[in-house]
């Protein structure tokens, strides 16, 4: 072959690979404009059913992998452990899934808290005291119940997903930790076939309505957050689901697969 020859060739090849890339990039092109005309019209519908939103929408949706919950770790022994360690009321609950703990807090002496990430700091802390690792728990929710006492709820959120079933909800204050429940189940994801869930637009579409302020006040018709993640059914079976969490702190989970609600 000789050389004028050997270079028509790569010539007609990288024009093969440019019409091709054309091509694709026109794709994506178009498939972006249709994703974003969608978000448009689902954005002007809640407008016009009286929402207000106030997060990034997307109409992608990826495969999810099967989670599988095994057993609990809350033990008698690790029970023992803790009691050994704080001094207060440990108890153990649903087949070992679920540690609650109380102090005397007339035991313990005044150190105000001057923020919640102190607070946390502090729930940290005693976790660690107690073994338990919450390094996947991430800060959930905070509220203040009355002048430095804050009510912390964390859920476990690893690499691979959220679990909203996997909590831990701590009241802490200037005498430490009041008290705090910890559920945790050992879970794994399977390599089983995936499967396919519903984008956050279509749930929103056929869910959020117009709902009348409740005994909160404002906040009913306000999108703050939206999020997904694994549930437990009422069998104990997990499933996935799309949480919308709305300005007056209620919150609505909907299966991600069928976008039924769960009550």
């Amino acid at each position: 072959m000789n050389t004028k020859k050997a270079l028509n060739i790569v010539i007609i090849l990288l024009l093969i690979i440019n019409v091709f890339m054309f091509v694709f990039l026109l794709y994506l092109n178009s498939s972006y404009s249709d994703r974003q005309n969608e978000i448009k019209y689902v954005k002007e519908i809640l407008e016009y059913r009286g929402i207000v939103n106030e997060v990034t929408l997307d109409n992608n949706a990826n495969d999810k992998k099967p989670v599988i919950f095994g057993k609990g770790i809350f033990t008698d022994e690790f029970i023992t452990q803790v009691k050994e360690v704080t001094g207060g009321t440990v108890l153990s609950s649903k087949e070992n899934t679920v540690l609650s703990y109380y102090q005397d807090s007339s035991l313990k002496e005044a150190d105000y808290i001057s923020d919640r990430i102190d607070a946390d700091k502090r729930v940290r802390l005693f976790l660690d005291s107690i073994g338990f690792n919450h390094i996947n728990y991430i800060v959930d929710n905070v509220t203040m119940s009355s002048r430095n006492t804050f009510n912390i709820k964390y859920i476990y959120s690893s690499k691979e997903e959220t679990m909203y079933d996997l909590y831990i909800n701590a009241v802490v204050n200037e005498y430490g930790i009041s008290n705090i429940v910890i559920r945790y189940i050992e879970n794994e994801f399977t390599e089983g076939k995936s499967f396919k869930i519903l984008p956050m637009t279509n749930v929103i579409m056929s869910n959020v309505v117009y709902r009348e302020e409740n005994s909160k006040g404002a906040g009913a018709n306000i999108i703050k957050r939206i999020d997904s993640g694994y549930k437990l059914d009422k069998n104990n079976v997990p499933q996935y689901v799309w949480r919308i969490t709305y300005g007056d702190d209620t919150i609505s989970y909907f299966n991600a697969q069928n976008g039924h609600e769960i009550n």
